[in-house]
């Protein structure tokens, strides 16, 4: 696979130390959303950039500051395919300090933070909740993620409808599909459950990018 220049460029800065940085936001008139107008005007700006040369930009956070957690409001990269998203939320947690999660997750971002928690090995969004309520102190009632809830089931209905899935005393036994077993015994460890899940979550995301294009084209 060819590596561009730019790709060279990136990944090497990245290597180097990169801050977030605060910005200036002269106005929001364009945002017609009045309460999320309204949490964007007590939000912070930052721009992820390298230390050494705060002109090389990878992306842009906003963030609301509670007692409990901090929230992001809008999250956004410059360059796609480099994780920039991931990598913002864990330089903010590791530069103020504080856990950082999305206010409200909407239906085009879903997917992303489906990945997200999955690679966290937060499989089920009843898990998701429950390490909210016991590492942040967050309830449901205090984040928007009906979307995400919704993710997750048709993530889950995904899984029953493609795979096999046996349980052993309540443990998932294996995932069978066409191409194979994702070998999964009762004594498999944190580690094996969720390479299976990555791989199932792989088919569950193409599959749904085919849906999307299928139905663009459709449309146009």
């Amino acid at each position: 696979m060819l590596i561009s220049k730019k790709q060279i460029l990136i990944e090497s800065t990245f290597a180097k130390a990169s801050i977030l940085m605060p910005i200036m936001i002269a106005n929001l008139n364009g945002t017609k959303d009045r309460e999320f107008k309204a949490r964007l005007h007590n939000s912070k700006f930052y721009e992820f950039v390298a230390e050494e040369d705060q002109n090389s930009k990878f992306g842009c956070i906003v963030v609301s500051e509670f007692d409990k957690c901090h929230f992001i409001e809008y999250m956004t990269s410059y360059h796609k395919g480099f994780n920039i998203g991931e990598k913002m939320i864990m330089q903010y947690m590791n530069q103020f300090s504080k856990s950082l999660i999305p206010y409200e997750i909407i239906k085009k971002s879903s997917v992303y933070w489906l990945k997200y928690f999955i690679d966290r090995e937060i499989i089920t969004f009843e898990d998701l909740m429950g390490y909210l309520k016991s590492n942040i102190g967050i309830d449901r009632s205090d984040v928007k993620w009906s979307q995400l809830e919704t993710e997750y089931k048709l993530f889950k209905k995904f899984l029953v409808q493609s795979f096999t899935l046996e349980k052993n005393s309540g443990s998932i036994h294996h995932i069978r599909n066409s191409q194979g077993i994702y070998s999964l015994n009762p004594n498999s460890t944190s580690e094996e459950l969720n390479v299976a899940f990555q791989k199932c979550f792989k088919e569950y995301r193409a599959k749904k990018l085919s849906i999307k294009n299928l139905v663009n084209c459709e449309a146009s």
